[in-house]
Parts: C-alpha cells; sequence; structure tokens
C-alpha cells in the first residue's frame, strides 16, 4: 500500500515518521516549501507544495490529511471522490454536516473514512472524565 500525506506540522511530523518506518509512505505535501523538502528528503519521498499536484502526479491508495482543521474537508472531500482511502486528524471537521458528507461520499465510493482517536487513550482523559462524572472541578 502506498500512501501520501498531507500536512507536516504538529502531529504531522509524528504520522510521516512512523508511516516512513512502516514503508509506505511515499510522498508529503505542504505549503510550507521548505517543510516540504525537508521531509521528503529526510523519507526519501516525493515532496509538493501543491495537494492537486500530488494528486495528479501519485498513484496511492491512501492518504493521511494533517492540516489545519478548517481544511481537512475540502482536501478529505477530493481525496474521497478519487476513491482514496483517507485517514483525517482530529478533529474530522469544524461542522458535523462537513462530516456527515465526507461519511456518504466514503460509503459511495467504498473507501474508509477514519477519524484520529488517540487521546481517547490518554490516560489524562479518563481523570478529566472522573471528575466531570463526579462534579469535583478541583485540582
Amino acid at each position: 500500500m502506498k500512501i501520501v500525506q498531507i500536512g507536516t506540522g504538529g502531529w504531522g511530523k509524528n504520522h510521516a515518521r512512523v508511516l516512513s518506518e512502516l514503508g509506505v509512505l511515499c510522498a508529503i505535501c505542504d505549503t510550507n516549501e521548505q517543510r516540504s523538502k525537508e521531509f521528503g528528503e529526510k523519507y526519501h519521498v516525493n515532496h509538493y507544495t501543491s495537494f492537486e499536484d500530488m494528486l495528479n502526479s501519485e498513484e496511492f491508495e491512501g492518504a493521511f490529511v494533517v492540516t489545519p482543521t478548517s481544511t481537512h474537508a475540502t482536501i478529505a472531500k477530493k481525496l474521497l471522490e478519487a476513491k482514496k482511502h483517507v485517514f483525517v486528524e482530529k478533529p474530522l471537521t469544524y461542522k458535523t454536516e462537513e462530516g456527515e458528507e465526507l461519511a456518504k461520499i466514503a460509503e459511495k465510493n467504498k473507501v474508509i473514512l477514519t477519524c484520529g482517536y488517540i487521546e481517547r487513550f490518554n490516560p489524562a482523559v479518563d481523570v478529566v472524565k472522573s471528575m466531570v462524572k463526579e462534579k469535583n472541578m478541583a485540582i
């Protein structure tokens, strides 16, 4: 399987490293030319500053979208319409309607759409849940 990644900021650095270690990363895209080049060279993959150029130039089955949340819906929609499997870093979108639309497109095109949820396993989240449940907000 070949995976492309769009975005190399915060969580993107981690995703790129892991995808490279798994041997599936085939291209990086970031609008920041310096970061795109840095990660492309670091992981020995093609690098782009234009999402459209990457989409039209690369052969791949799936994509990681690790960009600002405001761009998730637009990028994911184009990928799903191109019949690519898509992982979107959390949150999936700002608007419920956008998420629902993406889910429908994924179902129609028989591709997987999933969202990051690693924070569900963060022990601090369990502590906060317990505090809210017990209405104990004192730290």
